[in-house]
């Protein structure tokens, strides 16, 4: 990126990989990365709009800029791919359903409704926060955050990753069966079963604060604590390590016997309640549960 600004100061050509920093109209919008005192003359350079777009041999459409909803009004998105990322704010509605990459970050704020139902890979991160409905039936990868706090019904069940974390904090119906991985907080405060058959990994803490059913069947290592402290049926017998607190404190059946290391409180009800583990005693948690 600011080897394509020195670029444009002594030639005045603008290379590709600059135009995300401009929007579909063809302006200045800025980008983290650069600091505007290094833009040289960049903010007034007007783009022609028609030369933000490439077409492909297949009518495919691709959006080498940012997308900035200039209106309040229902949007409907025709690009197949965007190089830069989206912003829309305050619209009911948001239809993209040709739409398969977002290489940055998909940014839909006071939006209810989103139609992304073709959408592949988000490059960044994903804010949903205040949909009610999110179509994004073939959503596989989002390689930054994913937030959806106001949706009630979770559907997404071909995605497979998050590169960051995961926030749904109103959803009790929650569909996501082919998760394998979160690389940071896994936050699902409302859901009443969890259930997520293969997820592997998760990267910083899991919180499943409302859970009666913690099921995860393919779970080895949680990056930071895990807490699930209304659950009464604990089911993880992978999960060998948890790098925090483990709070399972209403568990009646807690099934979890490759457990070997809790680097904080191990939480269970009764005898074992508030028992420290550490990575000296390591079986200790093994016997634990065994004696649920």
């Amino acid at each position: 990126m600011n080897s394509a600004m020195t670029h444009y100061k002594k030639t005045g050509k603008i290379r590709d990989c600059l135009l995300v920093c401009f929007t579909q109209r063809g302006k200045w919008l800025s980008h983290p990365f650069l600091d505007k005192a290094d833009c040289g003359n960049l903010p007034q350079q007007i783009i022609p709009a028609n030369s933000l777009v490439k077409i492909s041999p297949n009518g495919q459409m691709r959006l080498l800029c940012t997308f900035l909803n200039p209106t309040k009004n229902a949007i409907n998105l025709a690009y197949h791919h965007v190089a830069g990322s989206i912003f829309v704010r305050k619209t009911l509605q948001f239809t993209a359903p040709n739409l398969q990459t977002v290489e940055g970050d998909l940014y839909a704020d006071f939006v209810t409704t989103i139609d992304a139902r073709n959408l592949h890979t988000v490059g960044g991160s994903l804010y949903a926060d205040c949909a009610t409905t999110f179509d994004a039936q073939n959503l596989h990868t989002v390689g930054g955050s994913l937030y959806a706090d106001s949706a009630t019904t979770f559907n997404i069940p071909n995605l497979q990753s998050v590169g960051g974390s995961l926030y749904a904090e109103s959803a009790t119906t929650f569909n996501i069966p082919n998760l394998q991985s979160v690389g940071e907080v896994l936050y699902l405060s409302s859901v009443k079963t969890f259930n997520f058959p293969i997820l592997q990994t998760v990267g910083g803490c899991l919180f499943a604060n409302s859970a009666t059913t913690f099921d995860a069947q393919n779970l080895q290592i949680v990056e930071g604590d895990l807490h699930t402290p209304d659950t009464k049926t604990f089911i993880a017998p992978n999960l060998q390590i948890v790098d925090g607190y483990l709070n399972a404190g209403s568990a009646t059946i807690f099934n979890a016997p490759k457990l070997v290391t809790v680097n904080g409180e191990l939480i269970l009800p009764s005898a074992t309640m508030h028992t420290a583990v550490s990575d000296d005693c390591p079986a200790a948690v093994a016997v634990i549960a065994d004696t649920l």
